[in-house]
Formats: structure tokens, C-alpha cells, sequence
């Protein structure tokens, strides 16, 4: 049996009329709504901000042999021999020449050249999950303005009813450590 909608208590075109803005909400405002509250919390500048930082503080500055120059290898000469040992060796001609030999070593030492191409390649796999930091806080705001029925019933509301805002900065925290956004490439 069809149902008819004059023995409703409501009038039919009260219905057709809350159907319709039921539909404008949800498709036309609700994503409109959604993307300017996201706006509002500054999350793009905030989150890009927050994952350069967290970039620069993974990477992690391994402690290096220091760089011997002839003063202090005379200083190290004289820990080992004995005092005044190392100062005699590292007059005026002998310290270029030492230094030289010094430099030259480090030149061919393949353990300096390995960890110099390592930390090159730190830099920039740095460098370039920081560039992916906007495109990785855009599709957190686009995953949690993905749902049109919770973002239709706020707008359409008058922001009075619905999840809306509720816990907004850490849904958008939420989405951004799904893998679907943790591993999103560049544009």
C-alpha cells in the first residue's frame, strides 16, 4: 500500500521543504562548513609547522671523531709522551706539513666519505618529508570533511545539533597519522 503523505501531521510541503534543505546541508553547505571551522583552527599552518618540527628533531646529528689539527695532536702527543712533547712538534714548519698529512688522511678515509653520503641522505629524505607536510595535513582536513551527513546536520542546524566541532583538532591529528595520509605522496 503507498504511503500518503496528506495523513501526516506534518503538510506535505513541510516535508519536500526539509528534505530539500536536508540535501542542501548535507552536499552543499555541510563541506563548506567543514572546510572553514577547519580553517578557523589555522590547522594547515599549524600542522605543516608541527611536522617540519618533528622532522628536524628526528634527525639526529651522530657524534663525530673531532677534527685533529697539529695543536691538538701535539696535545694528544702529550698525554702520551710526557709534557712539552707535543708542543715541540708543532712549530710553525712542522704544522703545516702535519696538517697537510692530516688532511689528506681524512681525504682518502672511506668511513668520512660513507658517513658523509649517510648524512647527505639524511638531509634529504629530510627535506623532502618536509615538503610533504602540506599535502599530509590537507588530506587530514579533506578525511574528516568527508562525512556529509555529520557535517550536513551542523550546517544545516544553524550549528546547533550534530558532532560538528567536537573534538575537531584531534580528529584532523587522528586522520593524519592513518596510513592512507601518513604515506601520501606529493602532488
Amino acid at each position: 500500500m503507498p504511503i500518503d503523505i496528506n495523513t501526516f501531521p506534518i503538510s506535505g510541503r513541510i516535508l519536500v521543504t526539509l528534505l530539500l534543505w536536508s540535501g542542501v546541508s548535507a552536499f552543499a553547505l555541510g563541506p563548506v562548513v567543514a572546510k572553514r571551522e577547519i580553517e578557523l583552527t589555522n590547522w594547515g599552518e599549524a600542522c605543516a609547522a608541527s611536522l617540519t618540527t618533528q622532522i628536524e628533531n628526528r634527525r639526529v646529528v651522530k657524534n663525530e671523531a673531532p677534527d685533529l689539527g697539529c695543536r691538538e695532536f701535539g696535545q694528544l702527543m702529550d698525554g702520551l709522551l710526557g709534557h712539552g712533547a707535543g708542543q715541540t712538534m708543532c712549530s710553525d714548519e712542522v704544522e703545516g706539513a702535519i696538517n697537510g698529512v692530516l688532511d689528506l688522511a681524512r681525504k682518502f678515509d672511506p668511513a668520512a666519505q660513507t658517513q658523509a653520503s649517510v648524512r647527505e641522505l639524511a638531509q634529504r629524505r629530510g627535506d623532502q618529508a618536509a615538503q610533504l607536510a602540506p599535502t599530509r595535513c590537507s588530506c587530514a582536513a579533506d578525511m574528516v570533511t568527508s562525512d556529509p551527513i555529520r557535517w550536513g546536520i551542523y550546517s544545516g542546524s544553524g550549528r546547533l545539533a550534530g558532532k560538528g566541532t567536537d573534538n575537531l583538532m584531534s580528529e584532523l591529528t587522528r586522520a593524519l597519522h592513518q596510513p592512507s595520509c601518513a604515506l601520501k605522496p606529493g602532488s
